[in-house]
């Protein structure tokens, strides 16, 4: 009943994850509450995180043709982290796991921006150097991006391609790539 709230323009005003003390994670499992944290420990090997949010497509089967008419006029519908902020988190997040051996981003469309992929393609290389996974939109690859990716560590990449028809693409999943 209430309206929405205007979504976070500013995504670097949002805080850091804490890694802090494990010792204050509570979890509610089975109807019993146990002491530890489940997700965030020394056998962590992989991290997932996001630099952005939003889609700039309408496509059928995503949760974003939902979310776009809802939060229209909310705030802007495309926002990213600073590549600083990015890598700050990265930063923290292989300072705190010992065995962290790769990172993932979750974005719907990561490096859409070439200039904002290509600083953070440097600074990651630089600063942390581990095994790297992103998703991509075919509409948004380029030689230049895939080299800048490719250079920083990427080793695996994924990209909804849906159909190589494009009746079947277009009438029937809504999405014009």
């Amino acid at each position: 009943r209430n309206e929405n709230a205007p979504v976070t323009a500013d995504l670097d005003a949002l805080p850091l994850p804490d890694f802090g003390d494990p010792s204050a994670s509570y979890v509610i499992e089975d109807d019993s509450c146990e002491n530890l944290e489940p997700l965030y420990n020394d056998s962590l090997t992989h991290y997932n995180f996001m630099t952005g949010r939003g889609c700039p497509f309408n496509c059928d089967f995503c949760s974003n043709s939902v979310l776009h008419p809802i939060f229209q006029g909310r705030g802007p519908q495309l926002r990213q982290r600073s590549v600083d902020s990015v890598i700050r988190e990265l930063a923290l997040v292989k300072k705190t796991f010992r065995n962290l051996a790769s990172v993932s981003s979750n974005d719907e469309l990561f490096g859409m921006r070439p200039q904002w992929l290509f600083e953070f393609a440097k600074r990651y290389k630089e600063e942390i150097g581990l095994a790297f996974h992103c998703d991509i939109h075919p509409a948004y690859v380029t030689e230049e991006k895939i080299a800048a990716l490719s250079a920083m560590g990427l080793k695996t990449i994924s990209m909804g391609i849906q159909s190589g028809n494009e009746h079947i693409r277009l009438e029937f999943f809504g999405r014009n790539t």
